[in-house]
């Protein structure tokens, strides 16, 4: 006959089996998976390196046309904080049929890794501009933004950012006049620059 501390003990033993069999996978199991799905990630990456290019002498305007925007100067540059070899910009001075001022930058960065690119791309998703949902077909990753101001005339932007491996481009537009530009007008624009634009930077850096 089985005594009752014996009884007590088997239950106890039962129990934790029991428990033991119900137990998610641990911490460490969970990280293996995660490691494991991320590493094809990172080196699959794609790595674009530098070589010559003028952003102003392959950027096409007509997606613009329609604006009736008169181009006044366009200025060869380097991205805020990069040395030759690190990027490409064009400025675009413009005016409106009106006299009010209009500018187009394109922009170009070769970061020194995705993870780089990524902080670039980050940065620029926490500015003043307002989210316009993501951008097919532009890399990892891509987003319109837009933001209307005034302060003394009406100000439209619409930007257009995007990352692919270690790239970052953008196109940003700013529209001055009486009254604002709809982003609606504004969009499709600067996203047919930019797709132009990634099309040129990914063929010439690959």
């Amino acid at each position: 006959m089985t005594s009752p501390r014996v009884l007590a003990i088997a239950v106890s033993l039962l129990s934790l089996a029991a428990c033991s069999a119900g137990t998610p996978p641990s911490t460490p199991a969970a990280s293996a998976a995660v490691a494991t799905t991320s590493k094809p990630a990172a080196a699959s990456a794609t790595v674009y390196s530098y070589s010559e290019l003028d952003l102003c002498a392959v950027t096409d305007l007509k997606p613009l046309a329609d604006l009736k925007l008169t181009l006044q100067d366009k200025r060869r540059a380097l991205p805020s904080g990069r040395k030759k070899g690190e990027g490409e910009a064009c400025l675009h001075e413009m005016k409106t049929s009106s006299g009010q001022i209009a500018r187009l930058t394109v922009e170009a960065i070769l970061a020194k890794s995705a993870d780089e690119a990524t902080s670039i791309y980050r940065a620029a998703t926490q500015d003043s501009m307002k989210s316009d949902g993501v951008v097919a077909g532009l890399g990892e990753q891509a987003e319109g933004r837009w933001l209307d101001t005034e302060s003394g005339y009406k100000h439209s932007e619409y930007l257009v950012h995007a990352r692919n491996g270690n790239l970052h481009i953008s196109v940003w537009l700013a529209v001055g006049g009486s009254s604002f530009t709809p982003k609606e007008t504004l969009a499709p624009k600067v996203k047919a620059v930019a797709e132009a634009t990634y099309a040129t930077v990914t063929s010439t850096w690959k």
